[in-house]
């Protein structure tokens, strides 16, 4: 047997044995093999030495992602003709994926939405050369659906604001200026306004994962009949009315409301704006328009009624009058009223 010396390693090799020896896991390179340690008495050695290469072989590595509609990870999967880790660099960001002897595996990494994402990766070893099949992915963002839900009352009732949506979070709702924070899918929030219309706004949403397809709400906080009741009446001439004729809620005033009185003939009844206090003057009848405003709670309203203003009872007095002929004196007349002629009545003598 001879002694074959490749490298730094040295193996005992029958001579014109057709079959050799195997030697593996030789580092691809160039070799030389030499036969050291030849003696022989009978001999002189004619010593060939035999050079030759182990070429790299051929790593092929390929890399694999689905498009990832959010929320969600993308998962990296990788195929190698070699085991290993293998370092995968997608736009930035890294990924070890290790390969096993079943010449494959996968990792998990979280992206933000994005076009044409490029994972790659440049797997060094001596012995193979690498041809590396990237994978170009999108990861698109997933879609939230949000509404406000917000139902109509009647002034001065609250009115609930909820917000509904397929993520969870707290969004920010604008109504009429003001921000309100709710959160999602809960009991949402109690808000007291002024009577009006109203609409309810989805505002600043962003959201990584999310595009945010918002609805907005419209609801109104209605104000309410105040059911202003009032009953025509007759008065005398020269009487006030001293009983209350318009009855109106207890709070109306509390909630800013006003109400005024007009008389269509102030010569026949006139009638305090005010306190709607009623003076005959004469006789007739005459419309007291009753309107009530300005109230946060109650709808405005305009109602009339009739006022009768009747005359009253004349007591006429005179003495009995006795003159000589071809005298003359006044008849004393005492009357009931003192104001007579200020409403055009007369006295006639016959």
């Amino acid at each position: 047997r001879d002694k074959v010396t490749i490298g730094d390693k040295t193996y005992d090799v029958a001579a014109n044995d057709p079959r050799g020896i195997s030697i593996s896991n030789l580092a691809a390179n160039d070799y030389t093999a030499n036969v050291t340690g030849y003696s022989s008495p009978y001999y002189s050695p004619n010593i060939t030495n035999a050079t030759f290469t182990v070429r790299k072989a051929f790593n092929i590595v390929a890399v694999s992602v689905d498009d990832v509609t959010l929320p969600g990870d993308v998962l990296v999967k990788v195929t190698a003709t070699v085991s290993g880790s293998y370092t995968i660099s997608i736009n930035g960001t890294e990924v070890v994926v290790n390969v096993g002897d079943e010449r494959e595996g996968s990792s998990t990494v979280h992206l933000e939405a994005g076009k044409n994402y490029n994972a790659t990766t440049a797997f060094e070893n001596e012995n193979y050369t690498t041809k590396v099949i990237p994978a170009i992915f999108d990861v698109t963002k997933g879609t939230n659906n949000i509404r406000v839900e917000v139902e109509s009352v009647d002034y001065p009732n609250p009115v609930t604001v909820k917000v509904i949506d397929e993520v969870g979070g707290i969004y920010k709702v604008n109504i009429s200026g003001k921000i309100y924070d709710i959160e999602a899918n809960g009991n949402g929030q109690t808000i007291k306004l002024d009577a009006g219309n109203y609409t309810a706004n989805i505002t600043g949403y962003s959201s990584d994962d999310y595009d945010g397809i918002t609805a907005n709400a419209t609801f109104a906080v209605n104000k309410v009949h105040a059911n202003i009741k009032a009953n025509g009446f007759e008065i005398d001439a020269g009487k006030s009315n001293e009983t209350k004729y318009c009855i109106i809620p207890d709070d109306y005033e509390k909630f800013g409301g006003k109400i005024t009185f007009i008389s269509s003939d102030s010569t026949v009844a006139s009638v305090d704006e005010n306190t709607g206090v009623v003076t005959g003057n004469k006789s007739g009848e005459v419309t007291i328009t009753i309107s009530s405003s300005g109230s946060a709670k109650y709808i405005d309203e305009i109602i009339e009624i009739k006022v009768t203003v009747n005359k009253i009872a004349l007591n006429i007095n005179a003495k009995d009058l006795e003159i000589n002929a071809s005298d003359s004196d006044t008849i004393d007349v005492i009357m009931s009223v003192g104001d007579y002629d200020k409403f055009g009545g007369k006295i006639t003598f016959i």
